[in-house]
């Protein structure tokens, strides 16, 4: 990633990387939710955004 233009994205000093939270409908194949945070936010906290279903699994790695 180039830091000039994705400075929100700073991971290292001279690294940048971004995560991307995806919420997966499975029927229908097709992702129903994305939240895209720098790679220093932990899942954890992105759970506050991630809306939650009843009867749904949520898989972190």
């Amino acid at each position: 990633m180039c830091l000039d233009v994705f400075w929100w994205a700073r991971f290292r000093k001279h690294k940048g990387g971004i995560k991307i939270h995806t919420l997966y409908d499975i029927e229908t194949q097709i992702p129903t939710f994305f939240h895209i945070t720098s790679a220093k936010v932990n899942d954890v906290n992105a759970m506050d955004v991630i809306p939650c279903k009843i009867g749904s699994y949520y898989v972190f790695d």
